[in-house]
């Protein structure tokens, strides 16, 4: 089940922010907003990585790309949330 958006209603990420001292809820609403402007094939990457915990391998079968390339997308996916302020500790 969804909440009506791509990104999914939880995440590995998201249970990770959960814990923290900060504002949890502001933290994922940051952290949805910024993966809603990424590219498409970002988005898609940050899909199956981070919410649905596919291997990169997987989803790069599933996307129809290089598994090199699903880590390299990886590493800028996490690159551009570690940009945020409040996300930056969880992407070093």
């Amino acid at each position: 089940d969804t909440d009506g958006d791509e990104l999914g209603e939880s995440s590995r990420l998201e249970a990770e922010l959960s814990v923290t001292d900060e504002e949890p809820e502001d933290a994922v609403s940051v952290m949805r907003e910024l993966v809603s402007k990424m590219p498409e094939q970002w988005q898609r990457v940050y899909q199956l990585v981070f919410v649905e915990d596919k291997t990169k391998t997987r989803a790069a079968q599933i996307i129809g790309i290089s598994d090199v390339r699903v880590g390299q997308l990886v590493r800028k996916i996490k690159a551009e949330l570690a940009q945020n302020a409040a996300l930056k500790r969880f992407f070093r």
